[in-house]
């Protein structure tokens, strides 16, 4: 997308935001960070598709205000918790839809900054020169892009929370737009449901995290599922197949390499210590081909598998045959395979994993390799971290 389009985009969900009178009292400017090669950004057909979605919410929006319909999922408050710190204002909501003036506000409509991602790594230098400014008050992240963007932002923000206390203590609010290759961790399911908590949301700490830390390395972070194994394998190989193979035919010969996965590479014994949430520690050693790990339970990711289908927050596998494999793959597509012989689910504060080889670890759908010396790697669960827009009933 052209840099025109883009700035009509980040316009009109700036009007979105502003025609909530709660918006206007809460944020009174919007950082967009913009992957630019995100999927849902750069391939044309699917950025005028939730362009078109927001704009067609806009309208109705606005018929609904000039008829006098009040809208029946506004659940913000009164008061609101605001938000980030900012670089350069620039310019206020447009409504290009056309129809803003139908919609009575009172207050200022916050103004707008745009920042475009030019390299990985980017849109977390963004967010960190963000936050380290001290005009830190009443102001909003918006990240556009798929998981890996999302993580990114969002990593800037986890290395500023104060973890002793949990909760975020700067004040900072962040929405994750769908518009990536991979949603699975987006606070909202497509642009027309981001338009709604975007407009209704109210800032709430219900985004937790995962600090990753393999020894000799710096801590990294994920906020959706970060896991060892097979799974970060074809993570790995579809992030580097993406740019060679058109559409989404990489994702099936990603796919497909999975076959090649434990020939190549090899299971070996794996050990793991688990702290629940009393501090009580337990010990598990087996050929887990996959160890999963989540802030929270209830996730899924590789664009809807749901790895943690139940309020366990960490899953580990063991290796079977391939026949197998492939009833668990389904399972695992379904949610049905906790409680399966091989399978151990359990909720975590902490887990530390022992291992012997070379293993990818994968977090929020970006991949790194370890290497035996990383090893123990250490899960750490931090619980309610990060304040993020949500209107409820999602």
């Amino acid at each position: 997308m052209n840099t025109h389009e883009l700035i009509r985009l980040t316009d009109d969900l700036t009007e979105v935001v502003a025609r909530s009178p709660h918006n206007r009292r809460r944020f009174n400017h919007i950082h967009y960070i913009i992957n630019t090669i995100a999927g849902g950004v750069a391939r044309r057909g699917r950025f005028h598709a939730s362009h078109d979605a927001i704009r067609a919410w806009l309208a109705r929006n606005a018929k609904d205000a000039a008829d006098g319909v009040s809208p029946a999922d506004d659940t913000s408050g009164a008061s609101g918790a605001p938000a980030a710190s900012g670089i350069s204002a620039t310019s206020g909501g447009s409504g290009a839809s056309g129809t803003a003036s139908a919609v009575d506000v009172s207050g200022s409509p916050p103004t707008r900054s745009v920042h475009l991602t030019e390299h990985p790594g980017h849109a977390s230098d963004i967010a960190a020169s963000i936050l380290d400014n001290p005009e830190s008050e009443r102001q909003l992240i918006v990240s556009i892009g798929g998981d890996g963007t999302h993580r990114e932002v969002l990593s800037a923000v986890a290395e500023r929370v104060d973890v002793k206390v949990g909760a975020n203590g700067r004040n900072v609010c962040v929405f994750r737009m769908p518009m990536g290759t991979g949603n699975d961790g987006a606070d909202a399911v497509d642009a027309a449901d981001a338009c709604r908590q975007l407009h209704f949301g109210v800032p709430v700490n219900n985004t937790g995290i995962v600090r990753v830390t393999p020894t000799g390395m710096r801590p990294m972070f994920a906020f959706n599922v970060t896991s060892i194994g097979i799974d970060a394998y074809v993570t790995d190989t579809s992030n580097k197949l993406k740019a060679a193979f058109p559409g989404d035919m990489y994702k099936v010969i990603a796919d497909a390499a999975t076959l090649f996965y434990e020939p190549v590479f090899g299971v070996g014994e794996v050990g793991l210590t688990l702290t629940d949430d009393d501090g009580v520690e337990s010990r598990y050693q087996d050929r887990y081909i996959l160890v999963a790990v989540g802030p929270t339970g209830h996730r899924h990711y590789g664009n809807g598998k749901r790895i943690l289908p139940s309020d366990a927050n960490l899953c580990a596998i063991r290796t079977v045959g391939l026949l197998k494999k492939i009833a668990m793959k389904k399972h695992v597509y379904e949610g049905s395979h906790v409680g399966l012989p091989g399978t151990l689910s359990a909720c975590v504060t902490k887990v530390v994993v022992e291992y012997q080889r070379r293993v990818p670890l994968q977090l929020d759908g970006e991949g790194v390799w370890l290497e035996p010396q990383n090893f123990p790697l250490t899960f750490e669960r931090v619980d309610s971290a990060i304040t993020v827009l949500h209107a409820g009933g999602a």
